[in-house]
């Protein structure tokens, strides 16, 4: 089920998650990747956002080795679980994806 906007702007806004959000998180990822037919891809998606925000998707669709608007479709994704926001030009991590990822590091 596809969370309203109001609904993901709440979760993407989480600066601060609990083991259980976390227990969460991992799932979800684990599920997308393992239905990807080209295999994992949450985690690194999420790190090259990092890495690189506010760069176009096409540069990093390319460097995720995909078409653009299959990456474009696997960022939505991350989107509606709240770890990311789209800018005018690419991606950011919202602060829900900011503290995934310092959970993991």
């Amino acid at each position: 089920m596809t969370p309203t906007p109001a609904e993901r702007e709440k979760l993407a806004a989480q600066a601060k998650l609990t083991d259980k959000q976390l227990a969460d998180i991992d799932k979800r990822l684990e599920r997308m990747d393992v239905s990807s037919k080209q295999g994992p891809w949450t985690r690194k998606t999420l790190q090259l956002i990092a890495e690189q925000p506010g760069v176009v998707s096409t540069v990093l669709a390319r460097q995720m080795q995909r078409e653009r608007y299959e990456f474009k479709g696997l960022v939505r994704k991350l989107k509606d679980i709240g770890l990311t926001y789209a800018l005018d030009v690419g991606y950011c991590l919202s602060p829900r994806g900011r503290a995934y990822l310092k959970s993991k590091a």
